[in-house]
Order: structure tokens, then C-alpha cells, then sequence
């Protein structure tokens, strides 16, 4: 009876839009020009119900799923904040690197010894042959720090002590990524007249695989002992003139990757002292206080003039 009234009532709604689908649908279903019948009449009522309900899902699940679209089109993913917040990050990480680059440059920058006046030259050019009668200049070690000692193979005690000393400091740096294979340990002989390549060769075999001996003319020897302040002087045992000894200075020089002196150090350096200072120049981490005692740089000394026969 409600439905009954219910349709009987459309009809006579005022001013309803035709256009509206739920007048229009009535209309459609229930002034046809073949009238429903009585019995028809609520089916059609609830299928009516079915429809409507239908379409007003249809087009807010549509709605919904245009704004969500819409949404994920003007947000995306990476949107204007997470640039930024990335950008920020970015910039601040680049800064803090580029802060600790710098200090790092100004330590080692600090570490090498200006050129001053009443400061001796330590170092310079040469022109030697290695152990393997290859012919090496202090440019064939560019790149590199040198440890160099000047000794040579026939020295009963001083000089197998001190190379037992380098190869220790030398095996320990090549354990450390950090200073690894960047040192380059040379033995420079001071008796070139019995020190020739084969005899650097066979003595060096000994001590450590990555030390290299160099010998050269006895003219070529003075001249670099020279440009070193290496001081030697060869004391005859008897009457024969092979037969000597040669009294020397004993102490390593490190030169920097340019060639240019770094610091000395002395018998009274032990192995541990030597390595971590070595260790502060690599890394750039020496001050005034790495440089050894009396070395060049914190206060002046005098070193003895070059001798030798």
C-alpha cells in the first residue's frame, strides 16, 4: 500500500527536473504508455531502489578514486620538502668534509720546514744505480716518502742494527692502510769501491724484500753524502789497503713526496718513536712536537762537514 502510494504521489510532485535520474527513471518506469499492472508495480519499485543505489556508489567510488589520482599526481613521491631536507644534508655533509680536507692540508702544510735563513740544505739531486743495475735520480722516488740510511754491507755491528731497526719500522707502516707501501726504504752505500749491485743485492736479501740499495761512482757517493751532511771517513786496519773500516754517521733521513727534508732521527729513537712519527707526517697529523729532538725546524743545529776517502 506504500509502495502504491508512493507512485501515485511521483507524478504529482511540483517542478521537478526531468533531468533529475531518480524523476527521470520514475517517469521512465511508471507513466510509459503501457502502464505497469498492480502487481508489477513493487518489483519495479525495488529494482528502481537497486538502480539508484547503484549509480550514487558508482559515482562516489569514482570521485573518490579522480581526487586520489589527483592527489598522487601534484604530490608524488619526492616531493619539494624531502629536496630541500636532502639538499640540507647534502650540503651540510659536503661542508663538514670540505672543513676537515682543509685542516688536514693546513697539518701537513705545517709539518714540512719552511726554507728559512741559517737553515742547512738537507738533500738534493742524485744519480745512483740500485741493486738490480738500474739507473735511479731522487726524481724516480717522486710520489714517495724516503727513509734513507748510509751505511754499507761490510759494517761489522752499527749498520745491521739499524737496518734491523728500519725493517721493523717499514714492516710495521706496511701493515697500516694508511701508510702502506708509501715509504720507500734506500741504503745508500758509503764504500762504493766493494758495495757494488750484486754485493747491495745478496746483503739486503736479509733484511727486508722491499729495501733497495743504491752505490754508484766514488765521486757520485761524495756528492751526495755531501748534499745529505752524511759525515764518513775510512780508517785503514793494516797494510792493506782493502782491508778498512768506515767510521760514519748514523741516523735515517725522511724526505717528503716532493723530495724535500722532513726530519732525522737518531740512535736514540727507538723503532715504536720512529714509526709513529713517520705515521703523524703520512697522515698529516704532526706538530711541532713530532719533529725529533734537535731536528731541523724547532731549533738549530750544526752538522758535521762531510769527510770521506
Amino acid at each position: 500500500a506504500l509502495t502504491m502510494a508512493w507512485v501515485r504521489f511521483v507524478p504529482a510532485l511540483p517542478k521537478i527536473s526531468t533531468d533529475m535520474p531518480f524523476v527521470s527513471c520514475s517517469k521512465r518506469l511508471f507513466h510509459s504508455q503501457a502502464p505497469l499492472s498492480s502487481s508489477l508495480r513493487p518489483a519495479a519499485s525495488r529494482q528502481f531502489l537497486r538502480q539508484g543505489l547503484l549509480q550514487s556508489q558508482h559515482r562516489t567510488f569514482s570521485q573518490n578514486a579522480a581526487k586520489s589520482r589527483k592527489s598522487f599526481r601534484t604530490r608524488g613521491p619526492i616531493t619539494w620538502t624531502s629536496v630541500g631536507a636532502l639538499c640540507v644534508v647534502g650540503g651540510g655533509c659536503l661542508y663538514y668534509y670540505s672543513l676537515k680536507e682543509q685542516e688536514r692540508y693546513e697539518r701537513m702544510t705545517a709539518t714540512k720546514l719552511e726554507q728559512g735563513l741559517g737553515k742547512p740544505t738537507i738533500g738534493g739531486p742524485f744519480r745512483l744505480v740500485d741493486h738490480n743495475g738500474q739507473m735511479k735520480t731522487n726524481d724516480s722516488f717522486k710520489g714517495k716518502w724516503m727513509l734513507i740510511y748510509f751505511g754499507f754491507t761490510y759494517c761489522p755491528d752499527i749498520c745491521p742494527n739499524e737496518l734491523m731497526r728500519m725493517a721493523d719500522v717499514v714492516t710495521r707502516l706496511d701493515a697500516n692502510p694508511e701508510t702502506a707501501y708509501k715509504v720507500e726504504p734506500l741504503l745508500i752505500t758509503i764504500d762504493p769501491e766493494r758495495d757494488g749491485p750484486n754485493q747491495l743485492k745478496d746483503y739486503l736479501s736479509d733484511w727486508h724484500p722491499r729495501m733497495l740499495g743504491l752505490t754508484g761512482t766514488p765521486g757520485d757517493i761524495r756528492d751526495v753524502c755531501k748534499a745529505y751532511r752524511v759525515y764518513f771517513n775510512k780508517a785503514v786496519l793494516g797494510s792493506d789497503p782493502t782491508e778498512y773500516l768506515i767510521d760514519h754517521s748514523i741516523m735515517f733521513y725522511l724526505m717528503d713526496p716532493d723530495g724535500e727534508f722532513a726530519d732525522y732521527f737518531g740512535k736514540s729513537l727507538t723503532p715504536d718513536e720512529i714509526h709513529d712519527k713517520i705515521t703523524k707526517y703520512i697522515t698529516g697529523t704532526a706538530d711541532a712536537s713530532t719533529h725529533s729532538d734537535s731536528s731541523i725546524g724547532t731549533k738549530e743545529v750544526v752538522l758535521p762537514e762531510t769527510t770521506g776517502a
